[in-house]
């Protein structure tokens, strides 16, 4: 079997169903886990800005032309032969569009198998382990690792109290302009104790004005741009600070606001297998935080309670409190982008 992946989560849902051997190429998003990194690039970015608002202008003027976000290159991926093709059609700015791959395969004799993964809530997120395993002929590893994940999310909200005033929490995916996160990520933060306002379950990413961030008073405010490492963020950071709704939130009066790598975000499935605690790089950013209000930002899939609790970052932070002895902190469970 010869696999091809143009998505991130992909590839890594690939090698934790212990197929990598199976990928003979993939996106140039594709790093995790670091041994897929010497398989061929398929796929680049046209776009080059270097700023929030000019990457969503360029973003704009390509989709109202009726172009593509990246390019494909389509005699390599000839060359390769695949049988299967894991791609997406959730989102046309993450990643290559499926009509480009669909157009491609077309060509091709024998045509491969197209697997479009497209999740809009956690549970989808877990029917795509097992179509990604049954495209690539494990079936019963795919069953195993899609009850394991559900069992581990189940486990994870047994930890999360129904007794206490859900926070209000505003998850941006992207700074200026600003988008709330949609589809698996509002329905995570209902699971983990929170609100957001912003955006239902299973709804797209969308443009939120000033006017709803204000309107939403978060208590917790998670800057997570999508693709950005904390460097890019920190870079943009004044943008956001100078704007006018950003003085007036809860969350950042109160010191609640966090940052957290958003390309990393696309670099942890893989994980699913087992393996250290994954905590996400969050930070504070205005002042002095009330460390027992830092958010915690967790993988399901990943062997993580047990080790969290224990471990010397959540001791240092809560100093050694159960989650539920502090009744304000919120932990929010977020996957990667697929």
């Amino acid at each position: 079997m010869r696999v091809v992946s143009l998505l991130p989560s992909a590839t890594e849902l690939l090698c934790a169903l212990g197929a990598e051997a199976m990928l003979v190429g993939r996106s140039h998003e594709c790093d995790h886990p670091p041994e897929v990194r010497d398989r061929p690039v398929l796929t680049a970015q046209r776009t080059n800005a270097a700023t929030s608002a000019a990457i969503d202008e360029q973003v704009r003027s390509t989709m109202e032309s009726g172009g593509s976000l990246y390019t494909l290159d389509e005699d390599r991926l000839r060359s390769l032969e695949p049988d299967v093709i894991l791609t997406q059609d959730l989102c046309e700015v993450c990643s290559i569009d499926l009509a480009s791959v669909n157009r491609v395969a077309a060509t091709m004799d024998p045509a491969p198998k197209i697997v479009n993964l497209d999740p809009k809530t956690i549970f989808d997120v877990f029917d795509d382990v097992l179509k990604v395993a049954r495209a690539v002929g494990l079936e019963a590893e795919g069953d195993r690792k899609m009850v394991e994940l559900r069992g581990r999310y189940w486990e994870a909200i047994d930890y999360v109290t129904p007794y206490i005033r859900q926070p209000e929490v505003a998850f941006l995916e992207w700074l200026d302009p600003p988008f709330s996160g949609g589809h698996w990520t509002p329905g995570l933060i209902e699971a983990a104790g929170g609100r957001h306002s912003l955006n239902a379950a299973g709804r797209p990413s969308r443009q939120v004005t000033p006017e709803e961030i204000v309107e939403s008073m978060p208590d917790r405010l998670i800057l997570c741009p999508c693709g950005f490492d904390l460097a890019r963020i920190e870079a943009e950071l004044d943008t956001v600070r100078n704007s006018s709704w950003w003085k007036v939130l809860p969350a950042v009066q109160e010191g609640r606001v966090v940052m957290v790598d958003g390309n990393e975000m696309f670099n942890l499935f893989a994980e699913v297998g087992g393996g250290p605690t994954h905590l996400g790089k969050a930070v504070t950013l205005e002042g002095d935080a009330n460390f027992d209000q830092v958010i915690i930002v967790y993988y399901p899939g990943v062997e993580f309670f047990g080790e969290m609790i224990r471990s010397t970052f959540y001791t240092g932070i809560f100093g050694g409190k159960q989650l539920g002895d502090d009744l304000s902190s919120l932990t929010v469970p977020i996957l990667p982008h697929l």
